[in-house]
């Protein structure tokens, strides 16, 4: 669904050299989004073998913006505040891609330090006290098209979706949709994932990719729960409030 009412304008979209990726406002200055989107070379995905990458080549700079949509003359316009940051990768950022294919990501977390702050949008960067669980209903934001390849992106959508699987090893931090409801696409990665309840709303998750599944595909979130700390640390940065 598109969000033309501006419930999710702290979902920002994020320009890097290899494309477009979401992200979200979480203080006046600092957004969230995934690790993957600026420490991933371009031709990734025609590489061959078993390829690990870290937070040792990413891109430092991006250009972000936000986006309010408003009516003119019986259409939908949108219109556009933006701003260059700086960005810092989880230092425990690690992905590893066989044949172009994502293998495993962990800490896919990063943040844009942003030059200055945007004007109107409030900052979604409650912490969830507790872990999603399975079958719980979320919401999902970015800036992806409604379908793969669709013609259609650069417009701010979400959606429901129910969790089927929650993995907390080592090696893995990060919560499961697969079959109906909403899912990410390309230009989707970074976005956030949102538990909302009457009581408030609460960032959960961090859009990591997906993948083809048996009857669909499958989308993958980096679990904000076991990353709390490092996120506090970058929003008490003077700096970014």
């Amino acid at each position: 669904m598109n969000d033309y009412a501006n419930r999710y304008r702290s979902t920002v979209l994020v320009a890097t050299p290899a494309g477009s990726c979401s992200g979200v406002l979480i203080a006046p200055r600092l957004v969230l989004s995934s690790a993957h989107c600026f420490c991933l070379p371009m031709d990734f995905e025609a590489r061959t073998g078993t390829n690990v990458y870290t937070n040792a080549k990413c891109e430092k700079q991006a250009l972000v913006w936000a986006y309010r949509y408003q009516q003119e003359n019986g259409v939908w316009v949108d219109v556009p505040d933006f701003s260059k940051g700086t960005v810092i990768a989880h230092e425990s950022f690690k992905s590893e891609i066989q044949d172009g294919k994502v293998k495993s990501h962990f800490a896919d977390l990063a943040v844009i330090r942003l030059d200055g702050a945007m004007a109107g949008v409030n900052p979604d960067g409650n912490m969830p006290e507790v872990e999603v669980k399975p079958n719980e209903q979320l919401v999902v934001v970015g800036y992806g098209p409604s379908v793969q390849d669709g013609a259609d992106p650069g417009v701010r959508r979400f959606g429901r979706n129910l969790v089927t699987e929650v993995i907390t090893t080592r090696e893995t931090k990060e919560f499961r949709f697969s079959m109906g409801g909403v899912h990410v696409v390309a230009g989707d990665s970074g976005g956030p994932c949102f538990r909302e309840t009457a009581e408030g709303r609460w960032l959960v998750g961090i859009s990591g990719g997906w993948t083809k599944a048996s009857g669909g595909h499958e989308s993958w979130f980096t679990s904000i729960f076991y990353f709390r700390d490092w996120i506090e640390r970058q929003k008490r940065d003077p700096s970014v409030n």
